[in-house]
């Protein structure tokens, strides 16, 4: 139901605008870039971001004692929480640029423009989502462990930020 009524607003925007001043193909296609790149940006700096809060995060083996997993499955159980901790760091920046990336692909494709170098780096759905695929197996093994133990680890908070994977897998 949102979804349509996004749509009718997106009608009658047209039909408002199409009534209004012209605006240049040139300058909706300059705009629309120029959030995609603005998008981009914020997102690389969040992606900074979170790589610099899992370097100074403090946090070492010892935290996992009490959980009952094997090897083999403490080290997936600790990297799905590591995927969990980074999502939730660099989500909202992400989530923005999709939906700029989004609308700077259809505006592209309405004004039949090609991208060319004269385009900011563009990033196809492989390169975005290719690998999405292990993340849903990683999280379907890891709700293959026993909610006892899931639980455990839920709990432990410095899980629930950014956290040098290597670290805590070496100790």
């Amino acid at each position: 139901m949102a979804a349509r009524t996004r749509y009718l607003i997106f009608i009658v925007s047209m039909f408002i605008l199409n009534n209004g001043c012209a605006v240049e193909q040139a300058e909706v296609i300059k705009q629309s870039k120029m959030n995609y790149e603005n998008a981009l940006n914020q997102y690389n700096k969040q992606i900074q971001y979170c790589f610099d809060k899992a370097q100074n995060a403090k946090i070492d083996r010892s935290i996992l004692n009490d959980i009952k997993l094997a090897e083999p499955k403490l080290r997936i159980a600790i990297y799905w929480h590591y995927k969990k901790a980074q999502a939730k760091c660099e989500n909202e920046k992400y989530g923005l640029f999709l939906i700029q990336r989004g609308i700077y692909s259809e505006v592209l494709k309405h004004y039949k423009v090609k991208l060319d170098n004269d385009n900011p780096q563009f990033y196809d759905n492989y390169e975005l989502f290719g690998g999405k695929y292990e993340d849903i197996e990683l999280e379907l093994k890891y709700f293959s462990y026993p909610k006892k133990e899931r639980d455990k680890l839920n709990a432990i908070q410095e899980l629930k930020n950014p956290f040098k994977l290597v670290r805590i897998l070496k100790d």
